[in-house]
């Protein structure tokens, strides 16, 4: 009897115990490789391991996750106690705190069909959006370009311009309502010529189905802008705390190691990684180098 009333009490401590930890609320989203839900690679997303990083640097804190679509992280993010593990600088400002920025994201590229590339370019030119949507002959394909129909929050910030005289032609078609992603069949089917997506789709849609990659990325001259992200919290104080926390460990070791996820997806793409590693490896040497002088 005494054996049981012990066990039940460590029971109830230890239970009293997790309840009191505090909860993050994460906030994760249907874009493969960040997240990657279903099938063999499931939780092999560089988003799943950081996040799985993330939470053994915050033991203090209980965990929970919540997938989200684009529309809806705008909502979600803004509520108490919710992170987002990977986010573009720039987003609801003074309404999230961000952390020290870890990675990078690449530009955007238009990917076409390789039966079709003869509309396009050769593989490995650098092509001008601008021409391409001044040709008749062709439909590019995007995800709504402004994501709650205010032209101050855009998909696209860099190329939105280029694409808002052609929104409601046939030269340029809207798909995906609250997607974060296309859908390369979109090009199988020739229900558009050519998309703008992130250059990591095409790769990652043929590894997650064992198949060949059968499209070509090509890079934009009107876009080469390599986009910093952090983590980021609600601005709170719950969630300037827990930044905090995260911001001692965002170092170069941390920085190399969010690399090597994403390069697990990206087929080791040495311009991006070059970018990353002189943006991030660079600046701090030169501060040490001038501290010591």
């Amino acid at each position: 009897m005494v054996a049981i009333l012990f066990i039940t009490t460590v029971v109830m401590f230890s239970s009293q115990n997790a309840a009191a930890k505090p909860s993050i609320r994460w906030l994760t989203w249907d874009f493969e490789p960040d997240f990657v839900q279903s099938g063999i690679y499931q939780g092999e997303g560089y988003g799943d391991k950081l996040l799985s990083r993330l939470q053994t640097l915050l033991p203090e804190y209980s965990h929970t996750q919540r997938i989200v679509n684009s529309k809806r992280w705008a909502v979600e993010a803004q509520k108490p106690n919710t992170c987002s593990p990977l986010l573009w600088l720039g987003f609801l400002p003074g309404k999230i705190v961000y952390s020290k920025t870890y990675g990078m994201t690449p530009p955007y590229v238009v990917v076409a069909h390789e039966k079709n590339t003869h509309l396009i370019g050769n593989p490995g030119d650098k092509i001008s959006l601008v021409e391409l949507l001044k040709r008749p002959n062709l439909t590019l394909g995007v995800l709504p370009v402004y994501m709650d129909k205010e032209q101050a929050n855009t998909r696209y910030p860099i190329l939105h311009s280029y694409l808002k005289p052609y929104l409601n032609t046939d030269r340029v078609k809207e798909f995906g309502g609250g997607a974060n992603q296309l859908n390369l069949s979109l090009l199988d089917a020739n229900r558009v010529d050519y998309l703008i997506e992130n250059p990591l789709t095409a790769p990652t849609s043929a590894k997650l189905n064992s198949e060949k990659n059968r499209f070509v990325n090509y890079q934009l001259k009107e876009h080469g802008v390599y986009k910093e992200i952090a983590i980021a919290c609600t601005n709170d104080a719950f969630g300037r705390e827990v930044i905090s926390k995260l911001n001692p460990y965002i170092t170069l070791e941390f920085i190399k190691e969010f690399l090597a996820y994403m390069e697990e997806w990206n087929e080791k793409n040495t311009a991006f990684r070059n970018a990353v590693l002189q943006h991030f490896l660079a600046k701090p040497i030169a501060e040490e180098t001038t501290n010591k002088q």
